[in-house]
């Protein structure tokens, strides 16, 4: 992967979510070559500063890899960045109304579906920027080894 596939360029502009001055953000790959086929994921750390104080705030980045030019993948990331910034924070809101717990999807700190502003579908600019919940307790599973019977089951049904 060459650095240029690291970059994404005006970041700094797509956070939505973070209260405070961005001093600084750190961006590294979260999984290896290969783990995600329809997109690149990325670490993001962001330190902001507010009130005197410095606090970073752990993210995720994912963009189209600049290679692929696959109409698949631009449809998959438009639908995905409209999940998490239009209908997740509904279905939060819907359980808030209803005294439902409904946290269960990370937050949305920004999404910008192209660097053009005049098109509709994903390019090799679109970002979605959630918050990262490893650090939180959550963990990924290795999807080659798959669910129990019980999981799996309480899934299905």
């Amino acid at each position: 992967m060459s650095k240029s596939d690291y970059l994404i360029k005006g970041l700094e502009n797509v956070i939505t979510g973070i209260d405070g001055e961005i001093k600084k953000i750190d961006i590294s790959r979260l999984t290896a070559p290969g783990e995600n086929f329809i997109s690149l994921v990325f670490r993001v750390d962001i330190q902001v500063e507010k009130d005197g104080k410095v606090e970073t705030v752990h993210a995720v980045a994912k963009r189209l890899p600049t290679v692929i030019k696959m109409d698949l993948n631009a449809v998959a990331m438009r639908h995905e960045i409209k999940w998490y910034s239009e209908i997740a924070p509904l279905i939060k809101e819907f359980g808030q109304e209803y005294g439902i717990d409904t946290d269960f999807y990370p937050e949305c700190l920004g999404t910008r579906l192209s660097m053009d502003t005049t098109k509709t579908n994903s390019d090799e600019e679109s970002v979605l920027l959630l918050k990262n919940i490893n650090p939180d307790g959550f963990e990924n599973l290795d999807r080659h080894i798959g669910f129990d019977y019980r999981t799996a089951k309480a899934y299905v049904v």
